[in-house]
């Protein structure tokens, strides 16, 4: 991760859903040289059509049913910083073509604009599927496919990374708490290494949050009891 990091590419994670790959995207925004930049995340599930354009690229005041102003998009919040495209596969291939468009010419149309805008951002892809069969199956660009594989990190199911939960823990503690919180402490990791973790980093992540909350409500620490207390 920190030798991806380091560079400017296009970086595409792999792996089951709830395995942490915005945590990696997370890490290799935070230790590039874009780190004093922002950083946006969009989930491409969860928007279509129009909406998902706009929040992509922007969009001219009456470019569609519903735009009453206009609105800048993540190529331009992010401009100099990095956007987080997970479920990437679930772009349509009209906004594929764009956003490869977007990617080689740091340029890009506002829905409704009548001129390109230019834009510096380094794209960081996740997927959960199997994006080489969606490419022989037409569903998705192999032109597309083969910019985003330039760097490509897999991740695991958290049961096969046991030796990477302190680390992850951390990193998930550390944004779910104030900056004097204590640290967990190694009989917690050591808790949390022996879980299999079915719902992989989001189960985990949901289980340091519910005990943080109830923690900080008691005035009490986290411990092995809390956290068998909560299970």
């Amino acid at each position: 991760t920190m030798v991806v990091a380091g560079s400017d590419s296009v970086v595409l994670i792999v792996g089951p859903s709830g395995s942490g790959k915005g945590i990696i995207a997370e890490q290799i925004h935070e230790n590039s040289a874009r780190s004093e930049k922002p950083m946006y995340s969009i989930d491409c599930a969860c928007f279509t059509g129009d909406t998902l354009e706009s929040m992509l690229f922007g969009h001219e005041k009456g470019a569609f049913t519903g735009a009453i102003r206009k609105k800048r998009g993540l190529f331009t919040l992010a401009n100099g910083g990095t956007i987080f495209m997970d479920e990437i596969g679930n772009l349509s291939l009209d906004h594929q073509a764009k956003l490869l468009t977007a990617i080689e010419e740091h340029k890009f149309w506002p829905v409704g604009g009548e001129a390109k805008l230019t834009s510096d951002v380094r794209i960081i892809a996740a997927t959960n599927g199997d994006l080489p069969q969606m490419v022989r199956k037409g569903q998705f660009r192999a032109d597309l496919y083969h910019r985003l594989k330039k760097f490509v990190i897999k991740t695991a199911p958290l049961v096969e990374m046991k030796d990477d939960i302190p680390l992850i823990a951390a990193h998930l503690w550390e944004s779910l708490t104030a900056p004097e919180t204590p640290a967990l402490s190694s009989d917690v990791i050591a808790w949390l290494q022996k879980r299999p973790w079915i719902g992989n980093v989001r189960e985990l992540e949901g289980h340091l949050s519910a005990a943080h909350l109830y923690a900080r409500a008691e005035g009490v620490p986290v411990t092995v009891e809390l956290l068998n207390y909560l299970d």
